[in-house]
């Protein structure tokens, strides 16, 4: 059994002289991705590759993330993941190879709710939305390359407001 975590950034500030790519996380998208990061640490089977989009909010999310994940997980960087489609991501997944067991999707949305929802074997589970540093955990059957809808057994949805977290104001 493999595990899956799918991640959307955490909240990021508005506005970018550089870009909608380079916008970083404002000082509430930290603190939930640190806190998310915590969580993450404490499930059975923490990931062993995490798959990052390259903007800007994506990397500083990880990068509150990574302190809580010892051993770290091999980390790939790739500019494709940028606002990509749930087929996109999908495709991404499916080159995983077999002998990694858990892998951290780090993303944006819509792709990532897109993706758990169709990856999700009862998407009602999901609700209606993905809000920022939100995490969803799949347990999966077989072979990335094998994987499709309806295929994953959600195990967890998480939201930094469900870790009880005090934000503060951006």
């Amino acid at each position: 059994m493999k595990k899956l975590y799918i991640l959307r950034h955490a909240k990021a500030v508005q506005e970018d002289s550089g870009g909608d790519a380079a916008r970083k996380l404002a000082p509430s998208g930290r603190k939930a991705a640190a806190a998310m990061g915590a969580f993450i640490a404490q499930q059975p089977l923490p990931p062993t590759l995490v798959l990052c989009s390259s903007a800007a909010r994506t990397r500083e999310t990880l990068a509150q993330i990574l302190p809580a994940l010892q051993p770290a997980p091999r980390t790939v960087y790739e500019d494709g993941l940028y606002l990509a489609s749930p087929k996109i991501l999908l495709q991404h997944l499916q080159d995983v190879g077999d002998d990694i067991a858990s892998v951290l999707l780090v993303a944006h949305n819509p792709g990532v709710h897109e993706l758990a929802l169709r990856l999700a074997r009862d998407p009602a589970k999901l609700g209606s939305g993905f809000p920022t540093c939100a995490l969803a955990v799949f347990e999966v059957p077989g072979c990335w390359h094998a994987l499709e809808a309806r295929t994953g057994s959600l195990t967890i949805f998480q939201t930094p407001k469900m870790l009880n977290q005090d934000l503060g104001d951006d």
